[in-house]
């Protein structure tokens, strides 16, 4: 049962796991194998947490990411920060390609995405520099 699992007939699966077990990590499945497979971005512990994966097919190309949280106490949001800004350089060089972008963005863009938006306004996730981070992808 666990190799059907791993391995599902007719499929193709690529992995970026973190190297601290357990945590973090992106996959696809797919019935197509693509013709190269991407793994790192370009920021070391970004890069070691396994939160990236590129997939490229003759006619696009899939991008899962997986966005760091930020903390509770926002220690991380500087980090955070940092991975966007990159990841959106990394976008604009790549702007006459056909991306499809996926994953776990780790950021409620708007009010309408929270159950109580007022009381979340400086909580990691919704502060409005994050915030800002999913306006300029979209713009992008």
């Amino acid at each position: 049962m666990r190799a059907t699992l791993l391995k599902p007939k007719g499929f193709f699966f690529y992995f970026n796991c973190g190297k601290r077990k357990g945590m973090w990590g992106v996959g696809v499945l797919t019935k197509e194998k693509p013709h190269k497979v991407k793994s790192k971005i370009g920021i070391e512990r970004f890069d070691e947490e396994g939160r990236f994966l590129e997939l490229k097919y003759p006619h696009f190309t899939l991008i899962n990411f997986y966005a760091p949280h930020g903390g509770r106490k926002k220690e991380n949001l500087d980090y955070k920060l940092k991975v966007y800004e990159k990841f959106l350089e990394y976008l604009k060089e790549r702007k006459n390609e056909n991306l499809i972008i996926a994953g776990d963005f780790n950021i409620a863009h708007t009010e309408i995405d929270l159950a109580r938006p007022k009381e979340n306004e400086n909580n990691t996730m919704f502060t409005p520099k994050e915030r800002e981070q999913i306006d300029k992808l979209i713009k992008l």
